[in-house]
């Protein structure tokens, strides 16, 4: 039987991990969006949380709903679009991304942070 320190514990555990993975970085990175049908366009990713990231783009038709690969570099994704409005989307991941996947995406982030210096590699 579980005292109610252990319960208290592993409940303060699992908000833990899920505060970390909803937990959003302001990056900005170059991406590309591939469509269901092959069709691809370039996006940058303006937040990206293990779970999924908010993308700006222009050159597609994608609504909210359809399946895409992010392609960041060398890794891709599988998502699904969970919103979309005027040049903006909102991205779920099919699999959490792992921790230091989105250290190392972070650290390659280009946009300015907020004291205007850029971030650095």
């Amino acid at each position: 039987m579980l005292s109610v320190a252990s319960l208290l514990w592993t409940l303060q555990a699992l908000r833990t991990r899920h505060d970390e993975d909803r937990r959003r970085y302001i990056v900005a990175l170059d991406a590309r969006l591939w469509a269901a049908d092959g069709t691809a366009c370039a996006v940058r990713v303006t937040n990206l949380s293990r779970l999924g990231a908010q993308v700006s783009l222009t050159e597609t038709s994608a609504a909210a709903g359809d399946t895409v690969t992010l392609a960041l570099g060398a890794a891709s994704r599988p998502a699904r679009i969970v919103w979309r409005k005027a040049d903006t989307a909102g991205l779920v991941f099919d699999r959490r991304l792992p921790p230091g996947d989105v250290v190392a995406l972070t650290r390659r982030a280009t946009g300015p942070r907020p004291d205007g210096r850029r971030a650095s590699a």
